[in-house]
């Protein structure tokens, strides 16, 4: 945990998660990437194994992963079996003893007639080594190869849930819509339905505006017939109490014309009385 990494020999970055996971078998690793070439933020399928922003997350299998500043040992191993190759002619030169140079011209006898049964068995298993290291190298290939395509597989598997997971979201994205829509469908009947009915009652009060105004005119008209009978009754009353008052200056006089001539006619009883 926390070793410096490359995953597939290109993406560098730093070693988070070292363990079995729940979207694939096997044991994968989790790397965070020094550059956002990654397909997650650490979580695979609603599970998170860490924790980093997004696209910098990758998981991988092991072998896929090699550490930065520990190579392999295997060149010294080729080295030091060239060192052993080259110093067994050396040898040969530091010690020219009679019996090498038996040994030597033999071997040139040997070459240059017809190859000895050593000989044979030396090509024979070098023959069958560089099979068995075919072989070897072909079986190593097809594991790699294997190994590769489990890779891919799980890597497919881990693109399926999080296409199935954002199918499914957008599922639910689409029956919210749908609830919206429906419930949007039913405000706007409710509102239109709320509209006739204020458009019904403005059309009453209209109706009864109208109606209101023609009685206030009806109304108007009855008080301005009311008003000219009380003018002309005013007027009807200035003029009787007029002819009221000549009446009784008129009665006033008869009264006193009456009187004047009551008591002629009793000067006259009382003249005729005496005479």
């Amino acid at each position: 945990m926390g070793d410096r990494v490359l995953v597939g020999g290109t993406k560098a970055g730093v070693v988070r998660f070292l363990g079995e996971t729940d979207f694939a078998k096997g044991e994968w690793c989790g790397v965070e990437l020094d550059e956002p070439l990654g397909k997650n933020d650490g979580a695979v399928a609603g599970t998170r194994y860490f924790q980093c922003q997004p696209k910098y997350g990758l998981f991988a299998p092991v072998h896929k992963v090699s550490r930065i500043g520990f190579p392999s040992t295997t060149p010294a191993k080729s080295k030091t079996t060239v060192r052993k190759l080259v110093t067994t002619p050396s040898a040969l030169k530091r010690s020219p003893s009679a019996s090498s140079i038996s040994s030597l011209s033999s071997v040139a006898s040997s070459v240059s007639g017809k190859p000895s049964r050593t000989g044979l068995l030396t090509e024979t298993s070098s023959r069958y080594a560089r099979k068995i290291s075919g072989t070897t190298a072909l079986q190593e290939a097809l594991k790699e190869k294997q190994q590769h395509i489990e890779q891919l597989l799980a890597e497919r598997d881990v693109e399926r849930a999080e296409v199935a997971k954002a199918t499914s979201h957008v599922g639910e994205i689409e029956q919210e819509l749908s609830l919206i829509r429906d419930g949007h469908e039913q405000y706007v009947l409710e509102m239109e339905a709320k509209m006739d009915q204020l458009r019904t009652l403005v059309e009453a009060a209209d109706k009864d505006k109208v109606e209101l105004l023609n009685q206030l005119e009806e109304e108007k008209r009855r008080v301005e017939d009311l008003q000219f009978r009380v003018e002309e009754a005013c007027i009807t009353k200035g003029d009787l109490e007029t002819q009221t008052k000549l009446e009784h200056a008129r009665i006033k006089e008869l009264e006193q014309s009456l009187l004047f001539e009551k008591t002629k006619a009793d000067k006259l009883q009382r003249e005729l009385e005496d005479t």
